[in-house]
């Protein structure tokens, strides 16, 4: 079966290739069908999961086995989803995609219901949240990605999922265990639950947890539901991907900030060895903290009244961070050896700043966090596919590290690290995958002696003790402790507080003897070893570790020192005050730039080069917007083709008003009373040709009662022609839609005593927003009009039947 799909795939005119663990991973997929239980396809990221489903449903409708298909995806790969839906689905796959506002929904939700051409519905987490208990059909399969995000059998999500009526379910995820065994019962519970209740979770997690001896039987018992598989292991023809932990200094400002922060929550450090502060109060207020430090070691800026005022773009961007310092020579390098960059953070207002430094820099970009919409997230991943010069993408760790396909970049930078670091993993993942065709490069910067140093090895340590798939970590707790927290405030910080700033700057031999060398071709030359390596040149002569453990030992050490160090800083405490939301005080103040007087030329030079850099705005924001609107168009032909669909717009040219015997009562208009169907005749009619004129909103569902029933009664394709036209985005005001076809000739009559015939047409005029029903925009129905007297008098039509437009709306007499 599975290879009779591959070379129908094959003979296709794609002529697309699986690959064996592909075929293989299909195969297993309908073993568990076959087996009626459920299963997890673990493949580490970047391997093909999403077209090995595609393939499971497809062949379990060859062997017509069919039914009803449900994909539950992430809002950011619902479009990969429909791609690969189409490229795979040899055109045996009817995909309807639930997505939209409450309106599009319910219009979504009518077709589902009236029609039985589909086969497949894809939608995101938060619709199946949002309208649960519209998705009451019985699903033959359903295919969940990226199904780490029901870790938890408490989460909203896996209880609604598990009420669905599901025959089979196959869960899709590269990490299928984060912190702990419970995450992977949870999974279980999903794809077996008469094997698995959840009843029944302490017990399994009791008997697995940390336990040598139950390892092998574990394994064993897992085979049976989960599949495997890495780069490594398959040796995949994917480039190599290296990573280099870049370490780097902070700048005076910042330590500054960093002691303030730290003086002016003294409470929270004098009874750190108190068990009673271990409390839920005091350890969120330590997360704050530590919060806070983060955004420090990242940017001054992120703190309210520290960037000098008035604002504006300069070398200061970069030049108060130590973190963008060397952020600002990598990417000079970078850009100078061909490479295109992928930025990644943990804080949207890190993206901020960036995104103001590569605007004052030149660089193209493009974004994607989570305040980016469906469609927006779609067209800059195209654009950063297709387009090489565009140079960078910045993107937030959790928004951006979700089955993106960004294998158009080869450098990955992250400017923070997360706790849990499969995040950042599943971020690298997005270039480094199948599809790659040059090596990758991972570059973390890392903030030396602070917060952010303590936090990766925190980070790297939990990794090294978490197995690849099945061994538990050491430490059950998922959440830090208020000691851990401490900790990682306190260790470092007698080296970062004695510390000299080093502001000798690198040269462009130095940076690329740090992160590496790019071929001719310019692609990176890998010597397969990771490197830990410090941007600090003052740092170059000292013996630098090549793994992580010895960079900190984080048990067993005589921190006293750090602890002197805190002290120092407390016993200033009382000197610090708040300006604003900015830490500053006598003792520990912040470096300000200080104003200095500027001669009229200098203010004039200002002026100007503002007005060009507003102007270079203006002109790329057009140039985006005008690039926006073509790649619509494209997507919007592509959609026209895929469903064979052609316009029914009024032509419309410009032409000047014809002149008229206003005596001439017989051109109308003349009120008659009846249906407007009826295309009623007057005595002086002798017309062979009838239009039906109706005038309608933009929403592209066909309204009811009065003339909408009058409509669908004479013409049902008059009805699906314009639900077609919104489903196609080809509604839009003022625009006049006509039936392809016509109603047909039909007899009709005025007085009942002298029948004729002649051809009747209906036109749909656009000029209502479905927001604001009651109201007809006059100036677009006049557009509309326009329209529909073009088209009439091209038409040789001398008959137009409207119904009477005043009623119920306000603004229409």
């Amino acid at each position: 079966m599975v290879e009779d799909y591959v070379r129908e795939l094959r003979e296709s005119k794609l002529g697309i290739n699986f690959h064996e663990h592909q075929i293989l991973g299909t195969k297993r997929i309908l073993r568990w069908y076959s087996e009626e239980h459920g299963g997890i396809i673990a493949d580490e990221m970047g391997m093909g999961k999403t077209c090995q489903a595609v393939g499971a449903i497809v062949c379990l409708l060859n062997d017509n086995k069919a039914g009803r298909h449900m994909v539950i995806c992430p809002l950011s790969v619902l479009q990969h989803w429909q791609n690969e839906l189409f490229r795979f689905g040899l055109g045996k796959l009817r995909v309807i995609t639930y997505i939209g506002n409450a309106d599009a929904r319910r219009m979504i939700r009518r077709k589902l219901e009236s029609s039985k051409d589909w086969n497949v519905l894809v939608t995101t987490y938060e619709m199946v949240i949002i309208d649960e208990h519209h998705f009451h059909w019985t699903w033959s399969s359903l295919f969940i990605d990226e199904a780490h995000r029901l870790k938890s059998s408490k989460c909203v999500l896996h209880q609604i999922i598990r009420k669905m009526s599901v025959e089979f379910m196959v869960l899709m995820t590269g990490t299928p265990i984060q912190n702990n065994i419970n995450e992977l019962y949870s999974l279980l519970s999903l794809i077996d639950a008469n094997r698995f209740p959840l009843l029944d979770e302490e017990q399994f997690v009791a008997k697995y947890h940390n336990t040598y001896d139950t390892a092998m039987e574990l394994q064993q018992m897992l085979s049976k539901y989960l599949i495997r598989r890495t780069k490594q292991i398959l040796r995949i023809s994917i480039p190599d991907s290296s990573e280099v932990v870049l370490y780097h200094g902070i700048t005076e400002m910042q330590k500054n900030i960093y002691r303030a922060i730290l003086s002016k929550n003294y409470k929270y450090f004098e009874n750190m060895n108190d068990k009673k502060t271990e409390h839920t109060g005091s350890k969120m207020s330590l997360l704050n903290v530590l919060m806070q430090l983060r955004k420090c070691v990242a940017h001054p800026y992120l703190f309210v009244g520290v960037e000098p005022e008035p604002f504006k773009e300069g070398d200061h961007l970069f030049e108060v961070s130590g973190k963008f310092f060397l952020l600002d020579r990598l990417l000079s390098l970078l850009s100078a050896k061909g490479h295109r960059v992928l930025i990644f953070s943990q804080m949207s207002r890190v993206l901020d700043i960036a995104q103001d430094y590569l605007i004052y820099k030149g660089y193209n970009y493009r974004r994607l966090d989570g305040s980016v919409r469906a469609e927006e997230r779609f067209v800059a991943v195209n654009r950063f596919q297709t387009n090489s010069e565009i140079f960078c993408f910045l993107l937030s760790t959790r928004a951006g590290g979700l089955g993106l396909n960004l294998t158009a970049g080869d450098t990955v930078i992250f400017l923070d690290s997360d706790f849990n670091p499969q995040n950042d993993i599943q971020a690298a993942a997005r270039c480094h995958r199948i599809g790659q065709m040059k090596p990758v490069k991972v570059i973390r910067l890392i903030a030396r002696y602070t917060v952010e140093d303590m936090i990766h090895c925190h980070a790297a340590r939990k990794l090294q003790m978490t197995h690849e798939i099945l061994k538990d970590n050491n430490d059950a707790r998922q959440k830090l402790t208020f000691a851990e927290i401490s900790d990682l405030i306190i260790k470092g910080l007698n080296r970062l507080n004695n510390g000299k700033i080093d502001s000798e700057e690198l040269n462009m031999e130095e940076i690329e003897k740090l992160v590496g060398r790019t071929d001719e071709n310019g692609h990176w030359i890998h010597d397969g070893k990771e490197q830990v390596v410090s941007s600090e040149k003052s740092e170059w002569k000292k013996e630098e570790s090549s793994t992580l453990e010895n960079m900190y030992i984080f048990e067993g050490h005589d921190y006293k020192q750090d602890v002197a160090a805190l002290q120092n800083i407390l016993d200033g405490s009382k000197a610090i005050k708040l300006v604003g939301h900015a830490l500053v005080g006598e003792s520990v103040s912040v470096q300000r730039r200080t104003r200095k007087l500027i001669s009229k030329e200098e203010m004039e030079k200002r002026i100007k080069k503002r007005k060009e850099t507003l102007e270079r705005k203006k002109k790329l924001k057009e140039e985006r917007i005008e690039q926006n609107r073509k790649e619509r168009e494209a997507r919007k032909a592509m959609k026209w083709l895929k469903n064979n669909y052609k316009s029914g717009s009024l032509p419309f040219h410009e032409v000047h008003e014809v002149q008229h015997d206003d005596s001439n009562t017989d051109f109308g208009p003349h009120f008659v009373y009846g249906s407007v169907t009826d295309t009623l005749k007057i005595p002086s009619d002798n017309s062979d040709r009838a239009l039906i004129v109706h005038v309608v909103d933009d929403s592209g569902m066909f309204g009811r009662g009065g003339v909408f029933d009058a409509l669908r009664r004479v013409s049902q394709q008059t009805v699906d022609q314009y639900e077609l036209a919104g489903e196609m985005g080809d509604l839009h005001l003022g625009k006049g839609l006509r039936d392809n076809n016509g109603i047909g000739e039909a007899e009709q009559s005025t007085s009942r005593t002298f029948p004729f015939w002649r051809k009747i047409s209906v036109v749909l005029l656009v000029a209502q927003d479905y927001r604001k029903r009651d109201i007809i925009d006059q100036e677009v129905l006049t557009k509309c009009l326009k329209k529909l007297a073009f088209y009439a008098v091209n038409s040789n039509v001398s008959s137009v039947h409207m119904p009477r437009l005043g009623y119920d709306k306000r603004n229409i007499s």
